[in-house]
């Protein structure tokens, strides 16, 4: 009788043994398709995935629990618009983003509930608008139209002007001093700014200079270009918040520029590139334009506007 008992839970030991390597087998047999586009859906636990790829990988890589399926096309949490005039007025965010109407948004969410009111809008940058964006959209009589419209009251987008006086929007400053001109960097005497100044400097100075002292300042920053120096790259990351140093020195090609753990992406980070195209992650879109398009760079944080 033991002997019986015995065979059995060796018999069940090693079935379970040839299962466990069988499946690992399939496992490591299996390939995931490294898709950087974001194309969101729906999975039965509840969460968003990138696109379908991300979660056939997830699959194959867990086996012994239950499978994610998909529910439905999208993200799992809908987007909830207010009415037309609470999108017109603040909103409370540090992801502003600058509007091809001239407008400064508090989120990119805000464009995208605004285009079933105006179809034509869309997201210019990341970052707020410029004065001289400001003035080039309002056209004629700007001034006139910068003192009257409300956003000079609410908008939050602080710009310097080069009297190196600080303005709580560009209308503000256009209905002050119409023939203005804004210092990059937003507040006076800000870190862009300040970057901004210096790498104009350094713009100056290297007219003269040697081909050794120009590339003493070189830096590689984290979208795999090379910079004049670090002031160029500071001043460059108002409009990209992914964008940071490397190293210094001019960035080396490396042989594969697509991390493979791109591949099991839980919770995306969507990003848009110039393409008009939306990425599951900063990292997609650089991997994108290594081996899809040269010329692909980022424009602003979360989905683009369809």
């Amino acid at each position: 009788m033991k002997m019986n008992q015995l065979n059995s839970v060796r018999n069940l030991a090693a079935f379970a043994l040839v299962s466990y390597l069988v499946s690992h087998a399939v496992v490591a047999a299996a390939k995931c398709n490294l898709n950087p586009f974001y194309k969101p859906i729906c999975g039965s636990d509840g969460k968003t995935y990138g696109n379908i790829d991300m979660l056939n990988c997830i699959n194959i890589h867990r086996p012994f629990h239950r499978r994610i399926h998909v529910v439905r096309k999208g993200e799992c949490a809908a987007l909830l618009c207010p009415s037309y005039e609470d999108l017109q007025g603040p909103w409370t965010s540090d992801t502003i983003v600058c509007a091809n109407n001239g407008y400064s948004y508090g989120h990119p969410h805000q464009v995208r509930c605004l285009r079933a009111f105006i179809p034509s809008i869309n997201i210019a940058h990341e970052g707020g608008c410029t004065i001289h964006e400001v003035r080039k959209s309002l056209n004629r009589h700007f001034r006139k139209k910068a003192c009257s419209l409300p956003r000079r009251q609410f908008e939050k987008n602080i710009v310097c002007g080069h009297n190196n006086k600080t303005y709580v929007n560009p209308f503000d400053a256009l209905c002050s001093h119409p023939r203005i001109h804004e210092k990059l960097g937003g507040k006076c005497f800000c870190p862009f700014q300040v970057s901004c100044e210096f790498a104009s400097r350094l713009n100056r100075s290297f007219y003269n200079a040697t081909r050794a002292e120009k590339e003493r300042y070189i830096v590689c920053g984290s979208d795999r270009k090379t910079y004049r120096s670090h002031f160029h790259l500071e001043c460059s990351r108002r409009l990209n918040r992914y964008l940071y140093r490397v190293s210094n020195g001019a960035c080396k090609k490396d042989k594969d520029t697509c991390p493979q753990w791109l591949k099991f992406v839980k919770t995306p980070t969507p990003v848009c590139g110039s393409d008009k195209r939306s990425y599951i992650s900063y990292e997609a879109l650089l991997c994108a334009a290594s081996r899809i398009r040269k010329n692909l760079f980022y424009v602003h944080s979360g989905p683009c506007i369809e």
